[in-house]
C-alpha cells in the first residue's frame, strides 16, 4: 500500500514517462489505467484515488515491476537461491582463483 508521508506520489502520466521506453516508445497512460484497475499478468499497481485522480509512486511503480520481474524468474525456473547458468559459471571461476591463492 502507498504510504504518502513516506512515498513519492506521482501521476499516471508521470508514471507512464517515467518508465523506459521500449521499441522507442514510452508505455501509453491507458496501460498505466489498465495495471492499476485489471492488472497485468495478475500483478496490480498499487494507486490512491485522490478526487477524480488516479495516483500511484515511483515506490509502487518499483514494487510493480519487482512482481513481474520474481514472477517471470519463478516461471523460467530462476530463484534467488538459484543464480543463473552465467552466474553459477562466474561463482565457479572465482573459487577455482581463491582456491589457488
Amino acid at each position: 500500500m502507498i504510504d504518502i508521508a513516506h512515498e513519492t506520489t506521482i501521476s499516471f502520466s508521470e508514471a507512464a514517462d517515467s518508465l523506459p521506453t521500449r521499441r522507442g516508445r514510452k508505455p501509453h497512460i491507458a496501460s498505466i489505467h489498465r495495471w492499476a484497475t485489471r492488472g497485468f499478468n495478475g500483478v496490480c499497481l498499487e494507486y490512491l484515488k485522490l478526487g477524480g485522480q488516479r495516483i500511484t509512486s515511483v515506490e509502487a511503480v518499483q514494487r510493480f515491476l519487482d512482481r513481474l520481474t520474481e514472477q517471470d524468474q519463478l516461471e523460467h525456473g530462476i530463484t534467488p537461491e538459484q543464480p543463473t547458468v552465467s552466474r553459477q559459471k562466474s561463482i565457479a571461476a572465482a573459487e577455482k582463483r581463491l582456491a589457488r591463492v
